[in-house]
């Protein structure tokens, strides 16, 4: 079910449910029944990524241990786990709260899945950069749990989510490039080189950086969001600077890392800053 994986995008659908309270009133039941559909869905989805990347797995020492190519489970019994789990969460999904968060929910599992681990992964270095769109379908859905409709807020949240993916997954990459090369996935440093991925991380880092002050712009936040961002951005700029200048491994991994608690922890300011507003309000 991948857990860490999960808890951090099950978050984001939590971002996305507290920022719209600041336009609609919520309940903890619906926020309840957001977190329990949520897991599961995700859990779904995340299941049948491990079926279907098996043999991949099998060939990375990062993955090998995973339980489908290490034998301990078969892929009929997970297919059996991930289509149960996935059923439940997107009935409770529909039926306790609304029919498009079910909605989104389904094509955010199926982006993953179909889009992304059967389409993309095995055939293009912009794996990562396309696929990223599955991380952006959480915080929507938490929006929607709440409003029943799209809306602005929640899209560039998305945003920064698909912004924020390629230096994530792309550092990774980079320190276990042996592995892709091994499962034949064409990851960027597979393919470009490991300078070409240098100067793309520090890009789309930029990008990042810029749609993180941005989303000011698109919806109501306090200072305790403007301070906390510029302060999270300064070491993931630093981080981007000096693998473009040095190329060394243990900064890709610092980043790598990095990047895991910046998200994380703009997700939190998120959330602060929402009962910031409701309390100023």
């Amino acid at each position: 079910m991948k857990p860490r994986v999960l808890f951090l995008l099950v978050f984001s659908g939590l971002a996305g449910f507290v920022l719209a309270t600041t336009e609609v009133d919520a309940t903890w039941e619906m926020l309840a029944w957001l977190m329990v559909g949520g897991v599961l869905a995700t859990a779904s989805a995340n299941i049948f990524n491990n079926i279907l990347d098996k043999e991949r797995d099998s060939l990375m020492e990062r993955t090998m241990w995973r339980p489908l190519p290490a034998g301990r489970m078969s892929s009929g019994q997970a297919a059996a786990l991930g289509a149960v789990l996935g059923a439940l969460g997107l009935a409770l999904l529909y039926i306790q709260l609304n029919p498009l968060t079910a909605a989104l929910t389904l094509a955010g599992m199926l982006f993953y899945i179909i889009v992304y681990t059967m389409v993309l992964k095995p055939v293009t270095y912009e794996n990562i950069t396309i696929g990223g769109v599955a991380g952006a379908f959480p915080p929507i859905v938490g929006w929607t749990a709440v409003t029943g409709q799209l809306g602005w807020p929640p899209l560039f949240l998305g945003l920064i989510v698909i912004l924020w993916t390629p230096p994530h997954f792309w550092s990774l990459a980079l320190f276990h490039k042996e592995d892709y090369e091994r499962a034949s996935v064409p990851m960027l440093p597979v393919v470009k080189g490991e300078a070409e991925t240098h100067m793309r991380i520090a890009a789309y880092t930029g990008a990042l950086v810029v749609a993180s002050f941005m989303f000011m712009l698109w919806d109501e936040m306090s200072s305790v969001y403007l301070v906390g961002v510029t302060l999270l951005n300064v070491p993931m700029v630093v981080l981007a600077v000096r693998l473009v200048r040095t190329g060394s491994l243990g900064v890709a991994r610092r980043l790598f890392h990095y990047s895991n608690v910046y998200l994380l922890l703009v997700l939190i300011l998120i959330i602060l800053d929402a009962a910031v507003i409701h309390i100023l309000l």
